[in-house]
């Protein structure tokens, strides 16, 4: 992942962009940090119809979405 994070940036020429990340406490003592994909939905209103607005719902990601890879914990 390290990887492509640095091929993106020397691309758009911006040596501090990433990818969004959160960070997780299993516990023991120990943080991991996590790659975060954004999903993005509409809601139903009352009516069951989708609202015009949409959500967003980041998820954690355990693999390289490009390779498939593990992704280091």
């Amino acid at each position: 992942m390290d990887e492509i994070v640095e091929e993106i940036r020397k691309k758009l020429g911006d040596p501090e962009g990433n990818f969004p990340t959160m960070f997780t406490f299993p516990g023991n003592g120990k943080v991991e940090k996590k790659y975060v994909m954004e999903f993005e939905y509409r809601k139903k209103n009352k009516n069951g119809e989708f609202q015009k607005k949409k959500s967003y719902m980041k998820v954690a990601i355990s693999y390289n979405p490009w390779t498939g890879e593990k992704l280091e914990k």
